[in-house]
């Protein structure tokens, strides 16, 4: 990638993911490729909602184009690449030099596709999908395939079609093999755990980000960046005062005991629970407030906020 960078110019390289790994995975990604390796075209291909659990409902999910962490077609938090002031923000909070961050917005999954068409993208990387059976322009791909100098898949399964065609491949993990947070298209964020260990020589994908980081030499740029729970407290503070606001999460788990946070939900938000909480739990004769007793607090969750629904 970096001789391809060297040759043909920074735009040279592309990234293409569908969204389907874990919160923390997509934002450590799109900062390695933009801010770590220099990239700048990168997107959330369409493909059959995720949520459907079935690649035969034919509705596109849309909505994770504009993945609020994915650092592809908008800037984390759901920034903008090409203003100075939404870069200098995200600079400011990641403690990085701005000049890192592009200031222009990335190519759509179809410039994309075009640019491996006509030579202008040499280079490809694929994570965690399979173009022949989830994306919906996967034609455009597989003609232009055979162009690319350099193509990596990185995925959880050897899918033939698509592998046999890779120059390297990077076996990851699967869920329930790795821990992360998912954001459902109808503003539902949880988190998932880790049950058991990922076969042979798998990796999550988190774990492979850091060490392509580091073997990259841009190690340094994500020294905080040490695990996925310690990302989310990152994109916590990337999300304050934005649409896609997560301060009121304490953690991952006050996500786990909630059973899944509808999100907005800022740290006024999480107060305001707590208010309407405390006014909930009114004493009786016999018995005393969970403030007075030290006996755990018990928080009533509101319809915005309730654990089903994820």
């Amino acid at each position: 990638m970096k001789s391809l960078q060297a040759r043909y110019g920074p735009d040279s390289i592309a990234v293409l993911n569908p969204g389907r790994i874990f919160t923390e995975e997509l934002a450590l990604l799109g900062s390695l490729f933009k801010f770590g390796m220099g990239g700048r075209h990168g997107d959330i291909v369409a493909g059959p909602c995720p949520e459907t659990g079935s690649h035969s409902v034919s509705r596109s999910c849309t909505a994770n184009r504009s993945h609020p962490f994915a650092n592809t077609t908008s800037l984390l938090g759901g920034r903008d690449f090409a203003r100075p002031e939404h870069r200098e923000a995200v600079a400011r909070i990641l403690g990085i030099p701005v000049q890192r961050i592009p200031q222009e917005n990335s190519w759509a999954q179809d410039r994309i596709l075009e640019g491996i068409g006509n030579g202008t993208i040499r280079g490809l990387w694929i994570v965690a999908t399979n173009t022949f059976s989830s994306w919906i322009r996967h034609w455009a791909l597989n003609l232009g395939a055979e162009k690319l100098d350099f193509l990596v898949v990185q995925d959880r399964y050897a899918a033939p079609d698509l592998t046999r065609r890779a120059h390297l491949v990077l076996p990851s993990a699967g869920w329930g093999e790795k821990e992360g947070t998912l954001i459902s298209s109808p503003h539902h964020i949880a988190v998932v755990k880790k049950v058991r260990r990922a076969p042979g020589d798998s990796l999550s994908d988190f774990d492979i980000f850091k060490l392509i980081a580091s073997g990259w030499g841009c190690s340094d740029l994500f020294r905080k960046w040490q695990s996925p729970e310690s990302v989310f407290q990152i994109l916590k503070r990337l999300s304050a005062g934005q649409t896609c606001d997560l301060t009121g999460i304490r953690d991952y788990r006050h996500l786990d005991e909630a059973g899944g946070i509808q999100w907005p939900y800022s740290s006024a938000d999480a107060e305001a629970e707590d208010q309407r909480a405390d006014r909930t739990l009114t004493p009786s004769s016999t018995t005393r407030r969970p403030a007075e007793t030290g006996e755990p607090k018990n928080f009533w969750f509101s319809p915005v906020n309730s654990p089903s629904g994820f």
